[in-house]
């Protein structure tokens, strides 16, 4: 096959077949190179460059926007979801540079993408344990257990500091009072 000298570059398809003979062996880079009428050289630069990745990552479905507008007009913040949105996009970054050859960038990509998921695992379960803790009877309950745990010394001083009566107990024991 001669060179087509008037276009002066290999078609993507061009260099996706000297890849696939390559592969398929019992061609040398010189051969390649006189079959498609390139230099040795430029044989060489297209069998070393990275392989195209094909993306493992779903890009179709873009994680809910971390920042809202409330009722009043004022922007907010969901802390949990900002986290999540940045995961989604250091993935495109790190999908990006391996795409673009650019792996001296990736250990960076990854400590960063490390960093962030373990933020935003850390946020998800303290907002799920505050979530626990909206409720009031288990609030009252975890209270009344720390109170009934304490030594009776230092429940008495918590009593007296409330303003109870130092002598009465007004907390539910068990089903007394």
């Amino acid at each position: 096959m001669g060179r087509n000298t008037d276009r002066g570059r290999l078609t993507p398809e061009e260099r996706s077949q000297i890849i696939q003979l390559y592969e398929k062996g019992g061609q040398t880079y010189q051969q390649l190179a006189d079959q498609f009428g390139v230099h040795k050289s430029t044989v060489a630069r297209i069998l070393k460059r990275p392989k195209p990745i094909v993306s493992t990552l779903d890009t179709s479905t873009t994680p809910q926007q971390p920042i809202t507008t409330n009722d009043d007009g004022d922007v907010e913040v969901d802390p949990v979801l900002f986290r999540q949105y940045k995961l989604w996009e250091i993935s495109q970054d790190i999908e990006a540079t391996r795409q673009r050859g650019s792996h001296h960038a990736l250990p960076q990509f990854h400590r960063l993408h490390l960093q962030v998921h373990d933020e935003w695992v850390q946020l998800k379960k303290d907002m799920e344990e505050f979530d626990n803790m909206t409720n009031p009877d288990e609030v009252l309950h975890q209270i009344a257990m720390a109170v009934q745990g304490l030594p009776p010394i230092l429940r008495d001083r918590l009593e007296s500091m409330l303003g109870g009566d130092p002598k009465v107990i007004h907390l539910n024991r068990g089903g007394q009072s």
